[in-house]
């Protein structure tokens, strides 16, 4: 929503009480210099937040912090709480946070006080920015009715702490937890017990990781898995490798993926990529919303897997133009940002000719896309029309 749009909508709902009273949803964001926040939330009275179940307010600034503390305590009845941005007094804000109802709860950072971490026993979904095993650990203790935890990046510094992972008596501590979704973590250890063993009842697994060093072996997910997840039935991954990227031991360690504990008894299947200094396996379809297509890759699929929604999640593609002419075969339907880039090992630039145009619109829908990035060196302005 534009600021004139916005503008328009603050004064219908102001002027009219009726209106204003049956607000039980609201999203106010400061994304994209929209600044929708500090101008909307004072004009509210408290009468009018009470029936208020759900607030979302996007990319916090330290200066919205005042106003959003006074507001807080007056949402009795809010169920769904999604704050992202300033987290500075993260602390304070959930301290202030109403929780008689609250259920759904997302924040840029976990709390670290104990009295407050106490308030979130009643939270069932858990969405966090940036987690670190140190801090989630009390917060499983506390949290006995969480079912579904995503973490957006997932830091690694407390994996190692033998004082976290070998207290007996927070084994099993997030005994509810259903669903757990990692959006990004880069790995040097590779290790995932620390948690998994909190999480005897974990159905769903979703996540994506990047190694830096250590290879990707199948069975060493296989180990934690029977180990630790006996009712995981849905596993969704991404994992990327920037290490030693010679062919045929990275082919080993994928192909790994693909024997009978992956295929036949859990029907987890897999798609594998190698080349221009990187690899990475992925189950189809392919969770990540960023896709980056690249020329001179290697790619191999089981033969079972159905290719038709292979990349429906993408949305944003980076797209190296001399991919084009080989990846007609590649369908990304959704995507709406793209950005096309030189390879680092081409040593002229390559101006894109009307067949990697006419590949690219194969490869995506024009039609959806609102973002395009093409550098000048690419790409001649008098052939801009041919894309569009």
């Amino acid at each position: 929503m534009d600021n004139s749009m916005f503008d328009r909508f603050r004064m219908i709902i102001f002027s009219n009480e009726l209106i204003s009273k049956q607000i039980h949803s609201l999203h106010l964001s400061n994304a994209n210099a929209s600044w929708q926040i500090q101008p909307f939330l004072p004009r509210l009275s408290s009468a009018q937040l009470t029936d208020l179940q759900s607030l979302t307010l996007i990319e916090m600034t330290e200066n919205n912090l005042e106003l959003i503390k006074s507001v807080l305590p007056f949402l009795s009845r809010l169920t769904s709480f999604h704050y992202t941005g300033y987290d500075k007094q993260i602390d304070e804000i959930v301290f202030l946070l109403p929780m008689t109802e609250l259920i759904v709860l997302t924040i840029p950072e976990l709390p670290e006080d104990v009295k407050i971490i106490t308030k979130l026993s009643s939270i069932t979904h858990l969405t966090v920015s940036s987690v670190n095993l140190g801090k989630l650990i009390p917060v499983l203790g506390q949290a006995s009715q969480l079912r579904h935890l995503k973490a957006e990046q997932w830091d690694e510094d407390s994996y190692e702490r033998e004082d976290i992972l070998d207290q007996s008596s927070l084994r099993n501590a997030a005994i509810r937890l259903e669903q757990l979704t990692i959006e990004f973590h880069y790995s040097t250890s590779g290790f995932f017990g620390g948690i998994f063993h909190q999480t005897p009842h974990l159905t769903t697994l979703k996540i994506d990781m990047f190694y830096s060093d250590n290879p990707i072996r199948a069975f060493q997910w296989e180990e934690l898995i029977e180990l630790y997840l006996p009712c995981l039935h849905t596993f969704k991954f991404n994992f990327s490798y920037n290490g030693s990227t010679e062919f045929w031991p990275v082919q080993m360690w994928f192909e790994e993926f693909q024997d009978d504990f992956w295929v036949e008894e859990h029907h987890w299947h897999t798609e594998y990529s190698i080349g221009d200094g990187s690899a990475k396996i992925y189950t189809i379809p392919y969770i990540s919303e960023r896709y980056i297509l690249k020329s001179s890759t290697y790619k191999y699929s089981h033969p079972s897997i159905n290719h038709v929604d292979k990349y429906n999640h993408v949305t944003d593609l980076v797209v190296y133009p001399d991919a084009l002419t080989e990846a007609c075969q590649e369908r990304f339907p959704h995507v709406t940002s793209v950005i096309l880039l030189t390879p680092w090992y081409q040593k002229e630039n390559l101006l894109m000719k009307r067949r990697h145009i006419e590949s690219l619109k194969m490869v995506i829908n024009l039609s959806q896309v609102t973002h395009m990035n093409i550098p000048k060196q690419l790409l001649k302005p008098s052939r801009l029309l041919e894309i569009f």
